[in-house]
């Protein structure tokens, strides 16, 4: 049987199809038990979010070290290696709080504005399903993201459209599709996204020649979401 062989652009297109493929999945799941109606399954979906994310990310992890072993890399030294570890460590840290502190007290409320006067698509109660799934949250969002994120749409695509395309198309491109990646938080989240964290972190990427810093402030981010 001939192995299927993973190239750069499909690191970037197939994350976002796994929350889409995974939320039709469990509304057919839910839909042929023939217990619930189209309100309900609806309602069970956003309940099932925690357990959708922690799914999703368990396949791109899968993608990611599927892709590591078919170019030989080892994606784990990748991720802490720098020059500087101690320095990233810390920039990282901090940066992490500054873009916490910045979605919590400006950028959320202006999403919520623009969700308000112009419209947009958010899930209905995915917010409160969290509430009995911490610990599904936890997994996903805390111990899976941050790596799994940074090496696909950083560490690998990044650094190969760099050589390939230059610094500036390789930023926007990658950004782009992190964005994309975090469709369900609806349109003016995929764009905080992009902007607030998908290019900065591209860019110290670029600059930093590895991905440390910008896991660290992944990290960071992601355990004060799951705090607050």
């Amino acid at each position: 049987m001939k192995k299927i062989k993973l190239n750069t652009w499909s690191l970037l297109i197939l994350p976002p199809l796994f929350f889409l493929i995974n939320i039709v999945v469990f509304s057919i799941y839910f839909g042929t038990s023939g217990q619930y109606t189209d309100e309900q399954i609806t309602r069970k979906i956003n309940e099932n979010i925690p357990l959708l994310l922690l799914i999703s990310q368990i396949e791109m992890l899968g993608m990611l070290l599927y892709y590591s072993k078919q170019n030989d890399r080892n994606i784990l030294k990748e991720t802490f290696a720098s020059n500087r570890v101690k320095k990233d460590i810390i920039s990282g840290v901090f940066l992490g709080l500054f873009i916490a502190l910045l979605y919590k007290f400006i950028i959320s409320d202006f999403i919520i504005y623009l969700q308000n006067s112009i419209g947009d698509y958010v899930p209905k109660g995915s917010l409160n399903s969290l509430k009995g799934n911490l610990i599904i949250f936890g997994i996903a969002n805390v111990i899976l993201a941050p790596f799994v994120e940074e090496n696909i749409y950083r560490n690998i695509t990044l650094f190969k459209f760099q050589s390939k395309y230059g610094n500036y198309v390789a930023i926007i491109i990658s950004s782009v599709f992190f964005g994309i990646l975090h469709w369900l938080g609806g349109f003016w989240y995929m764009l905080a996204t992009l902007f607030f964290i998908g290019i900065p972190f591209a860019i110290i990427s670029v600059k930093r020649r590895n991905i440390l810093l910008v896991f660290i402030a992944h990290l960071t981010l992601n355990i004060l979401e799951f705090i607050m």
